[in-house]
């Protein structure tokens, strides 16, 4: 049985915390365009003819959702994102300390004994 790395673990964390603050970047962008697309549809639908309210309230329905769905992936990535600024220098000791733990395990996994006395039998 193959043991996962304490270097592997330690990746998989730092890659979640890196992935959470790309997904809060992107969702807060991407809520406040929805935003500004909502807000031009409501006007749309305030200004234009009746003949146009239909298609217009199925597009602000479609730009809701988008909105919604944007928003839930901000909030759930904000939980980490809050954390990681506040330990950013805990973050980036734990990035130290995993080059330092991937040079452990590369010479254990080179290791080899070259004998002194014994001799290979031949």
């Amino acid at each position: 049985m193959e043991r996962k790395k304490k270097s592997q673990t330690i990746e998989d964390f730092l890659n979640l915390i890196d992935a959470c603050n790309r997904q809060y970047e992107v969702g807060y962008a991407k809520v406040g365009e929805a935003n500004k697309l909502v807000v031009d549809l409501l006007h749309k639908l305030e200004l234009n003819p009746p003949s146009e309210k239909d298609k217009t309230a199925t597009l602000l329905r479609n730009a809701c959702k988008d909105r919604r769905y944007w928003k839930d992936m901000e909030e759930e990535a904000q939980c980490t994102q809050e954390w990681f600024e506040n330990y950013k220098s805990a973050v980036e000791q734990l990035k130290q300390t995993l080059g330092k733990l991937r040079k452990v395990e590369e010479y254990h996994n080179g290791r080899s004994y070259h004998p002194r006395i014994l001799k290979d039998e031949e």
